[in-house]
């Protein structure tokens, strides 16, 4: 049971558990989800959907999302909003008009702050003093309003703080996310999500706006990867690959899992950039001309009319305001661009979704182990065009040097005979100096199973000629020692 309820009126518990059962024959398991909750009674009478299967280690059956990789073709392009590490570098706008000084309202001392409330409900038009990188003198004597204002809002609560590193340096965030801002210069608007939000919806910011760490933040600025990742085979990956937060059970958007390993559409050209473009301004266009609407409420109608279900009277009002017919529509067409972009079918379902991304990220995992990255912006990720070292193209029978032998085409046969196989797995692993998931060893060989790579794996772990470890929930191998 990955997330169950747990309430108790009668105790004041009202929280979600996870509860596991294991054992050691190897069948396949039970995965009980709630289907309904009775309340005739005060603890609530449960039904449960069942689903049997092998279960993966994010407490799912069927396509194991946890197997897949961070890919290089994604690094750099998403982090964490800023950490402010203190209330006193907010400001609003009354208070920033009390300053009175034309350096401080620069838009590289204050900036707009966004956060999650602000982009799932209406924003407050709360400002952010940021002087991260200023050396304490220079501000002091370049900038005594705002050094004042931080000295006085900001420096007595760092003094509580037990890191060294937030006392010293009071002034700046408590983490600003350095190595990420080169992705962010020459940008028009970058792209935003809340970390935990009932919908999973992306939009535009301002280019010089301070992100707090409640966002993710994303380095991209087209229409095109707004739209990718807007659509629902981006938001079916967002879910399984995601967590869960609070009683309300909200989807929470984790960088490492949600968007470093998900593996973009290889195509970039067709309608896919405008229909972007179109859902941010539409969402935009509406909330100003109704300041109360927001986007949670837009698409708690969006998900009735989807479903089919009745919208109530205050539902037709938010109807109304935002045109929600007309971002459905965009949403729609949406899909049907991504789906045409990765050239799938426009039926699949979600666990299909799901199985061919997991298949697509173990494919993108051998093709930059042979060099082929897909960078979603080279101009910032590989701006000099160098290319990845690739696999040398072996032309006599001699053994190859140890240094030239990468994970093979996905082309590869998997052999027959199961002595083959363990020679084919050993001395792909210990000559090509890789580590593997069993998807990314069942990718790297024509007509193999995870299960039958899994088999081969542990029986060369167990030899030793191989190691064994979990890194974030997933079983990975790697080589020992060279090959003989």
């Amino acid at each position: 049971m990955p997330d169950h309820p747990w309430v108790n009126e009668r105790d004041g518990a009202d929280v979600r558990v996870a509860m596991t059962v294991c054992d050691s024959s190897g069948l396949p398991g039970i995965r009980l989800e709630v289907d309904s909750i009775s309340e005739s009674r005060p603890d609530g009478e449960l039904s449960f959907r069942a689903q049997a299967g092998e279960i993966a280690a994010d407490f799912n059956v069927g396509a194991d999302v946890t197997e897949a990789i961070e890919l290089t073709a994604n690094r750099g392009l998403a982090s964490v909003g800023y950490q402010l590490g203190g209330k006193g570098f907010v400001l609003t706008p009354e208070q920033l008009a009390k300053l009175n000084s034309v350096k401080v309202r620069s838009a590289d001392i204050v900036r707009s702050l966004v956060s999650a409330r602000d982009l799932t409900q209406t924003s407050r038009g709360l400002l952010a003093i940021n002087v991260s990188g200023c050396a304490l003198p220079k501000l002091e004597n370049e900038l005594p309003a705002i050094f004042q204002v931080l000295r006085n809002r900001v420096d007595p609560e760092r003094r509580e703080n037990p890191r060294a590193s937030y006392r010293e340096r009071w002034w700046g965030y408590g983490e600003a996310r350095l190595p990420y801002r080169p992705g962010l210069k020459g940008l028009r608007c970058p792209i935003c999500t809340p970390i935990t939000a009932k919908h999973r919806t992306f939009m535009f910011v301002p280019s010089d706006a301070i992100c707090d760490s409640s966002t993710v933040m994303v380095a991209m600025d087209t229409g095109w990867a707004l739209g990718v990742l807007s659509s629902r085979i981006h938001t079916a990956w967002a879910l399984r690959s995601g967590g869960r937060m609070g009683v309300g059970n909200d989807p929470r958007y984790l960088k490492k899992m949600c968007f470093d390993t998900f593996p973009f559409p290889a195509k970039k050209e067709g309608s896919l950039n405008v229909i972007g473009e179109r859902i941010d301004a539409h969402r935009k266009q509406q909330q100003a001309a109704f300041p109360e609407l927001t986007i949670t409420g837009m698409y708690n109608v969006l998900e009735k009319l989807r479903s089919g279900e009745a919208l109530t009277a205050k539902d037709k009002v938010i109807h109304e305001q935002g045109l929600v017919s007309v971002l459905k529509k965009l949403h729609d067409d949406l899909d049907a661009a991504v789906f045409d972009a990765y050239g799938w079918p426009h039926d699949l379902s979600d666990e299909q979704i799901l199985e061919s991304l997991v298949a697509l990220n173990a494919e993108r995992a051998a093709e930059e182990r042979r060099g082929l990255i897909r960078w979603l912006r080279p101009e910032f990720q590989n701006p000099t065009g160098a290319k990845a070292a690739t696999q040398a193209k072996l032309t006599t029978t001699e053994e190859p040097d140890d240094s030239t032998v990468a994970t093979p085409a996905i082309a590869t046969a998997w052999p027959k005979k199961l002595a083959e196989q363990i020679a084919a797995v050993r001395d792909l692993l210990t000559k090509g100096a890789a580590e593997w998931t069993k998807a990314e060893g069942a990718a790297a060989f024509k007509g193999a199973n995870k299960a039958d790579v899994e088999e081969v794996l542990d029986s060369l772990a167990a030899l030793g000629i191989l190691a064994a470890y979990d890194s974030r929930g997933t079983r990975r191998w790697k080589s020992t020692r060279a090959a003989a």
